[in-house]
């Protein structure tokens, strides 16, 4: 998953206001906060992430780039629509996103229970997404793609994307994410998925 950088007017905002009265160029607080724009951006050193696991209270507040997320996915029979010769199920996909330090920032997770009677997708009943856990410096904004189409076909489409905010006290708010999931679901109740760690 890659970071969004803020606005650049928001970014100068936050290091006049930090800047204001703090040590020369050279201070912790300054190279904190340019690995935090690094590691925002995309363009972090081993020497950015370094500086900030040698500080454990940020580092905690802080998602390791260098990790993947971990995924789960499932499905499972559920309950739906009363239809003649339909089956319905739930499937799911977790993204896991683990901090500097190595404790979890937060997991997403999107879902959808589909029905289906062997040629086609003839319902869904439920659709969302959710943090089912997440840290305090995480900050759950707006849905940024919602789409869905096929209902009635063989093939049903949904694509879901989150914008997500990182905040790391004394800092703010440096960083915009935004994990996303698209489900296929055939007729046949079997699916496909790409997302977040595509």
């Amino acid at each position: 998953m890659r970071f969004k950088v803020m606005a650049a007017v928001s970014v100068l905002t936050l290091m006049t206001t930090l800047g204001a009265g703090t040590a020369s160029a050279d201070s912790t607080s300054d190279r904190n906060r340019g690995a935090l724009a690094r590691l925002a951006d995309g363009t972090w050193s081993e020497a950015d992430l370094a500086l900030i696991r040698s500080q454990p209270a940020i580092a905690a507040q802080v998602m390791d780039p260098s990790r993947p997320p971990e995924v789960t996915t499932g499905s499972a029979p559920a309950q739906g629509p009363t239809t003649l010769a339909a089956s319905c199920k739930s499937y799911w996909v977790n993204y896991s996103y683990y901090s500097a330090l190595g404790s979890k920032i937060y997991t997403w997770q999107k879902y959808v229970t589909a029905c289906y009677n062997g040629s086609a997708v003839t319902s869904i009943s439920e659709r969302y997404d959710w943090l089912p856990s997440y840290q305090s410096m995480i900050k759950v904004r707006e849905r940024t793609v919602d789409s869905q189409s096929g209902t009635g076909t063989w093939q049903y489409n949904s694509r879901i994307a989150r914008h997500l905010e990182y905040c790391v006290a004394k800092y703010g708010c440096y960083a915009d994410t935004y994990p996303w999931a698209q489900f296929k679901i055939y007729g046949n109740g079997t699916w496909w998925y790409q997302g977040a760690d595509s």
